[in-house]
């Protein structure tokens, strides 16, 4: 029996149902919005800029919690051609180990593969599209404030190193 349980290809076969959250911090938009000043933001190509950044986010975490609740109704596989295995690094201190050729024939497996797999291939266009709308709202912000648009970290790591 041929087993396949090293740790980065279990690892890739247990990646397909993790999402990350996608969350930023929005507190200044929210209270923008909360209480009604948005609209005195008085560029409205910012407006737009920062609305559909903002609706890009939300939609995208919705996929998110979509994609969730589909691969947990799957569930993770469990049957024959998986077994779990005693690791004492992994933080759950066990390891699924997969027999491959048994599993290749399984239809279920199979299924929850290809699954698992076209939930994250939408996620990442998602991630794209909400990146997009970043770089759009910061190149607004930039045009309209006059000052370049710039990452907080890498500002931070540049003050620390001078």
């Amino acid at each position: 029996m041929a087993r396949y349980g090293e740790p980065q290809q279990v690892s890739s076969l247990l990646q397909i149902a993790l999402a990350p959250a996608a969350a930023p911090p929005r507190t200044v938009y929210d209270e923008l919005i909360n209480a009604g000043f948005f609209a005195e933001v008085g560029d409205p190509p910012v407006r737009n800029a920062i609305a559909e950044y903002y609706a890009a986010l939300d939609y995208l975490q919705g996929q998110i919690t979509y994609g969730r609740s589909v691969l947990t109704s799957i569930g993770q596989w469990r049957g024959e051609g998986v077994e779990l295995a005693f690791d004492r690094d992994q933080v759950s201190q066990r390891v699924r180990i997969y027999d491959l050729e048994l599993l290749h024939d399984n239809q279920g497996f199979m299924q929850y593969l290809l699954e698992g797999h076209g939930i994250q291939k939408n996620n990442a266009r998602f991630w794209r599209d909400a990146l997009t709308s970043a770089e759009t709202m910061c190149a607004e912000l930039s045009r309209f404030t006059k000052r370049p648009c710039s990452d907080r970290q890498s500002d931070q790591s540049n003050a620390e190193t001078n």
